[in-house]
């Protein structure tokens, strides 16, 4: 005859089994994935999004869109890994810049005025028209690590 299985070993194994149920079902839910909602994104699948195409590009006669992903100490707009982000526009133009971040929370800081908040998992946008010639400087404004003073880059705007 077999012994008789206490009632608490009963009890613990339904817990862990139900816990692996939940652990399971919630794995599966998040590899499966319902569609992301507008203005987000994954962070880890970015190089089948837009922003597998990173850098500027002209959408209309006087319209561009600067596509940039923020990343571990650098703005990446397609350019090379150690220089800084460098575009160049005609004056009256109108840029859109689209970024995100792949890891961390980052801050794009044109001017005194222009500051745009970059989170992982999320797209953001700002439009400006370059009325003037100049040269507009950006840098992260958000600390990001030991690297955070390269993160840097230019909006040239020619006469």
């Amino acid at each position: 005859m077999r012994p008789a299985v206490a009632p608490w070993k009963i009890a613990a194994a339904i817990v862990i089994g139900l816990s692996i149920t939940v652990t399971a079902a919630l794995l599966s839910i998040w590899f499966i994935r319902t569609p992301l909602q507008p203005g987000v994104i994954d962070p880890l699948r970015l190089n089948s999004t837009e922003f597998r195409d990173r850098g500027l590009f002209q959408t209309g006669p006087t319209d561009y869109t600067l596509r940039i992903v923020a990343k571990e100490w650098v703005f990446d707009a397609g350019q090379r890994r150690d220089e800084p982000v460098r575009v160049v526009i005609p004056v009256g133009s109108t840029l859109t810049i689209v970024a995100t971040s792949m890891d961390t929370t980052h801050a794009l800081g044109i001017d005194a005025d222009t500051t745009l908040v970059i989170t992982a998992g999320r797209i953001t946008r700002h439009t400006q028209t370059y009325s003037t010639p100049g040269s507009y400087p950006f840098v992260c404004t958000t600390y990001c690590g030991p690297g955070h003073p390269q993160m840097t880059g230019t909006i040239v705007v020619t006469p």
